[in-house]
């Protein structure tokens, strides 16, 4: 049986030779760190076991983490660098991480070939014999796996036919060792040693024998796809409950693979029903499923929410899914499920643009933290996990959503593109000769609109243009007359979060026709050189509730604007104010103003008044804890301490117009940046300075507004220097002077009386710099019931702590 072709209506994806995203966007940023950490990988280290096991000599060291040599799972990662340093060059052209791969391309055959039986991995063949007789043992398929994976990327994307051969040799040692296990006891036993995780061996396997075409290629595929688990999808039955996840999606894109291969429909059927399965019974507001990697019963994640949630192999491996299902159905829907699960699961899983630095899970309990559960952050070399894994390739492949095009043109049939994803960035679509420039501008929280430009321009080098009768290529006059365009259509995803009010599009300036979001706005003409499509497109903020059918979880909701969940920064409140209606989230959310965001700072010492030990160069910031003002010190960024210390200068509470001709920002009152509402409060001479809500404190009005506002006077100890006096104090002062440490939480700050001593003048005198934490753009204040929320992307968390879900009580 020859390799099927696809069906004519299956959308096609771009090369990511094709694909650019644009130098300095988001997206482009990630990449970017994701090569990084490609680049600084040596790869004698990643195929350190190979040569052990092959019996090779061994220069440098091994990785640690998954990657030790005593580990059951080492060389997993090894595969996984194979593809996406494949991808990642085909994305970035980067001839450095070309020459790596070939190297240890190189290196495994090497490998393989000394030991001369085809097998190659990180670790003897003993693995499979425990395997076959139903021992323990972790899991040697799933690094088969991604070893066979990697390989074929390599010759797929990259061209190395030495990859093919190497992997064509593990194919066929594997069909004997599974035909010799069948023959020795039955094809149950096999079934029964699949009962581990084995990743998407039907799934390369598949796609080997497109490449092969031979029998015992697609034979041993089918002996991969797992019955016990795809055959209850045939009938529809939700089983899902009790399963790993990602044992069990990998075989779900691989019964896609047999479908596009084999135009077996129940395939494509199972993976429908799969996906709808997780998608309404088992996914959370991000787009994730999982908890502690396992699958619940449907309709109830309420009591799953913790640290461990949402790993992120799983989040990869759903997106592909949805990509497949995508491409059979032109479906909207799944699109907008790529977009969210990207957003809220991927993007956010590298801490910040640390190379190396990701993460295994994305909590979404309350007073979370990324930073903080079994794994938290990993490291460059010590970690290597399966979602290190997944990462390193899912960063690799970045531009891979954003553009499909349909079937292959004809004569009555032009050539059409899908733009699923906005993302600045530029396609060369060779089909239709053209090159498309997308500019993205992404929503603020002020500026709720999603802006698209796509510039059109001819690709010199490849152009069709239109013949009257079909196409032509550049310089082929042989029938009809020539036109100055290329008939082409694009497709522009509406997506089903948008706001239908405010919802417009242009070509060239003319406004066309939108249709309602869920939809594609649909162009066909003949386009030339610098038309232009534009899209407004309104965010809409909303909730959702959590899938859970039970009462006890029936007001637990998630915050989302656009396809962004909205992360509450708290240690574990979540209560939001009662009598709020969850379904009209523009009562009780608003935008963090421009304004605000100009407003925040930073309040450090120049000089500490510790008279002695380390703690005196450390001692530095303000910063509130436990409910008042300490002096603590320097935080690292992107923690809770960071945003503890950073404070909004806010135009006085006070009435301060009868105080004098003072300049517009001599008053100030020092709102906490993590809990809207909540100021820095004196209690007159000699007490400390603690924090207190304007709203809900018991002293509320003038009284509060007195001893919440601060007058910023040139520094007692000099020039460079701000001190800050109390309005309703004149000659008291904030200051540490004669303070004591209090061990775990710092050095107190209190209000002062001005005295002659210049250590006081040292202890009252501050630096006023930039804030240690930002807003996000996308940052909104939520009214609570104890108190009110900062809200923002999860994926812009690092360490600090986070709510997920919200109460609406």
């Amino acid at each position: 049986m020859s390799p099927a072709s696809l069906p004519e209506t299956f959308l096609r994806p771009f090369s990511l030779h094709d694909v650019r995203l644009l130098k300095g966007s988001q997206y482009e940023r990630a990449q970017q760190t994701n090569l990084e950490y490609l680049l600084y990988l040596d790869v004698d280290r990643l195929v350190w076991s190979f040569r052990a096991t092959a019996g090779l000599a061994t220069p440098s060291a091994p990785y640690g983490g998954w990657e030790d040599p005593k580990g059951e799972l080492r060389g997993h990662f090894v595969g996984h660098y194979l593809s996406a340093s494949a991808l990642m060059y085909a994305g970035t052209g980067n001839t450095t991480l070309h020459a790596k791969m070939q190297y240890l391309v190189r290196a495994l055959a090497e490998c393989q070939d000394h030991m001369g039986t085809g097998y190659l991995s990180a670790f003897p063949t003993e693995e499979f014999d425990r395997v076959e007789a139903l021992q323990p043992v972790w899991a040697p398929y799933y690094t088969i796996h991604k070893i066979m994976a990697g390989l074929l990327d390599q010759y797929t994307v990259a061209g190395d036919a030495l990859a093919l051969a190497v992997v064509v040799r593990m194919a066929d040692y594997f069909k004997a060792r599974v035909d010799d296990v069948i023959t020795r006891f039955t094809i149950n036993r096999h079934w029964d040693s699949l009962n581990e995780e084995s990743g998407g061996m039907n799934d390369v396997l598949y796609n080997l024998y497109h490449v092969t075409g031979k029998e015992s290629h697609l034979e041993l595929a089918h002996l991969f796809d797992k019955p016990c688990f795809l055959g209850p999808l045939t009938m529809e039955a939700d089983e899902l409950s009790g399963f790993h996840s990602n044992t069990h999606i990998p075989l779900v894109v691989g019964a896609q693979a047999r479908y596009e291969l084999l135009g077996d429909d129940a395939y494509r059927a199972m993976s429908k029903t799969f996906m709808d399965q997780v998608h309404h019974t088992h996914m959370y507001s991000t787009g994730g499923t999982s908890g502690w990697e396992f699958w619940q019963d449907p309709h109830r994640l309420g009591d799953t929410l913790q640290q461990e949630n949402q790993e992120t192999c799983t989040t990869y491996n759903m997106i592909k899914v949805a990509r497949n299902l995508f491409r059979y159905s032109r479906a909207a829907n799944y699109t907008d499920f790529i977009e969210r699960a990207t957003e809220n699961g991927i993007i956010g899983t590298q801490r910040g643009t640390q190379p190396g630095v990701m993460i295994y899970m994305t909590p979404l309990g309350a007073g979370v933290s990324k930073a903080r559960g079994w794994h938290g952050w990993g490291t460059p070399e010590q970690a290597f996990w399966c979602c290190y894994g997944s990462g390193v390739e899912l960063f690799s492949k970045l531009g891979e959503n954003l553009y499909f095009q349909g079937p292959e043109s004809s004569a009555n049939s032009p050539p059409s593109l899908f733009v699923a994803q906005f993302q600045s960035s530029t396609l060369h679509w060779q089909e239709a000769g053209l090159i498309v420039h997308q500019t993205t501008l992404h929503p603020t929280a002020e500026d709720a609109f999603l802006s698209v430009t796509l510039e059109i321009q001819s690709h010199d080098t490849s152009r069709k243009r239109h013949v009257s009768g079909g196409f032509a290529a550049p310089g082929d006059e042989s029938e009809g007359e020539l036109s100055d365009g290329v008939e082409a259509t694009i497709n522009v995803r509406i997506p089903a979060w948008a706001a239908a009010d405010g919802l417009a599009a242009s070509v060239n300036g003319d406004s066309v026709a939108v249709p309602s979001p869920g939809h594609f706005l649909e162009v066909t003409r003949f386009w030339e050189s610098n038309d232009t499509v534009n899209l407004t497109i309104p965010v809409a903020t909303y909730t959702e509730r959590i899938q859970d059918d039970r009462p006890q979880f029936a007001n637990l909701s998630a915050v989302l604007s656009g396809p962004y969940l909205l992360a509450g920064s708290t240690k574990g409140d979540r209560l939001l104010a009662p009598g709020l209606n969850a379904n009209q989230p523009s009562d009780w959310i608003r935008p963090v103003e421009a304004a605000r965001r100009a407003q925040l700072r930073s309040i450090s010492l120049l000089t500490s008044p510790v008279p002695s030990g380390n703690a005196e160069n450390d001692l530095a910031f303000v910063s509130h804890v436990g409910g008042r003002a300490f002096l603590v010190p320097t935080p690292n960024e992107g923690t809770d301490e960071a945003a503890a210390a950073t404070f909004r200068f806010a135009p006085p509470l006070a009435d301060t117009s009868k105080r004098g001709p003072p300049s517009d920002d001599q008053y100030v009152s020092l709102e906490l940046f993590d809990t809207p509402g909540q100021f820095l409060v004196h209690n007159g001479a000699g007490h400390a300075v603690f924090v207190a809500d304007r709203e809900r404190s018991v002293a509320q009005g003038p009284a509060f507004d007195d001893f919440a506002t601060f007058k910023q006077v040139p520094g007692l100890a000099g020039p460079g220097t701000v001190s800050f006096e109390a309005l309703s104090g004149p000659g008291q002062y904030l200051s540490a002077f004669g303070s004591v440490l209090v061990p775990g939480q710092g050095l107190p700050v209190t209000l002062q009386p001005r005295q002659p001593d210049p250590a006081f003048a040292a202890a009252s005198s501050f630096h006023v710099g930039t804030g240690l934490a930002a807003y996000h753009p996308m940052s909104f204040i939520a009214k609570g019931q104890h108190r009110d929320f900062l809200l923002f992307p999860i994926q812009a968390y690092r360490d600090e702590s986070y709510t997920a879900y919200f109460d609406h009580v």
